[in-house]
């Protein structure tokens, strides 16, 4: 630090002290610019037989005027993948709300009391919906099961009997050519992951000690709130 950043983090820290300064305001942009080190995520889905994956792969964060909230849109990819063979993928667009919170121990801003508010399935070029049929039909005891491929007949014996049948009404669903019922039939599974990815930290925005303003707020910040569209980091707390 040189000595002219030195006399002006003294003067700042001097302000606040004496109540001059009270808090400092940051907007939508700046909080996107500091969660984007946190991002792309992956977190797997539970899928009978197979794998899954959920990639929160971007977030745009926004606040109301009128309420301290912070509204999250995430962008987000989703895999379905049976015997190594990919039979789903589609981008997925989440929205998510939650209370900013300040934990002073670790520096960072949090969201609590989070919920999603809506799971939308995106129609582009990326999407992909494959016919489950001849996998259903190899899932099927015949007298050609000797004939099936390797890894197939792997995959199969480590199966319950349970778990087999699970894998078979799974791949049903994606005999009726919806890509909607596939997010749907998940839609559970992904709200519980928004939510605990919002609650945990992974949406975490951390104080950054090169930035003057952060590194203030780390030594001297209390509370943080959502005010007039703006994240207002708070020094002194409102009598």
């Amino acid at each position: 630090m040189s000595l002219k950043e030195k006399a002006k983090h003294w003067f700042l820290a001097l302000l606040i002290r004496t109540k001059r300064i009270k808090y400092v305001a940051f907007s939508a942009n700046e909080l996107n610019e500091m969660l984007a080190d946190n991002l792309p995520e992956t977190f797997p889905l539970s899928v009978p037989g197979s794998s899954g994956e959920l990639i929160v792969e971007s977030a745009e964060l926004s606040m109301p005027k009128d309420a301290n909230r912070i509204d999250a849109s995430l962008f987000c990819a989703m895999h379905i993948k049976v015997v190594s063979n990919p039979i789903y993928r589609a981008h997925l667009v989440i929205s998510a709300s939650g209370e900013p919170y300040y934990l002073p121990d670790e520096s960072v801003v949090r969201m609590q009391h989070a919920q999603v508010l809506g799971v939308h399935l995106v129609k582009d070029e990326y999407a992909l919906l494959k016919d489950t049929r001849s996998i259903i039909e190899q899932l099927t005891p015949s007298p050609f099961r000797g004939l099936l491929s390797t890894t197939f007949k792997t995959t199969l014996n480590l199966l319950s009997a349970g778990t087999y049948q699970e894998m078979s009404d799974y791949l049903s669903i994606y005999l009726t050519g919806s890509k909607q019922r596939i997010v749907d039939f998940h839609k559970p599974e992904i709200e519980k992951i928004i939510t605990e990815m919002a609650e945990s930290g992974d949406l975490e925005c951390a104080m950054d000690p090169e930035i003057l303003e952060e590194k203030l707020f780390a030594q001297y910040g209390k509370e943080v709130k959502v005010e007039n569209g703006e994240l207002h980091f708070i020094f002194h707390s409102k009598p």
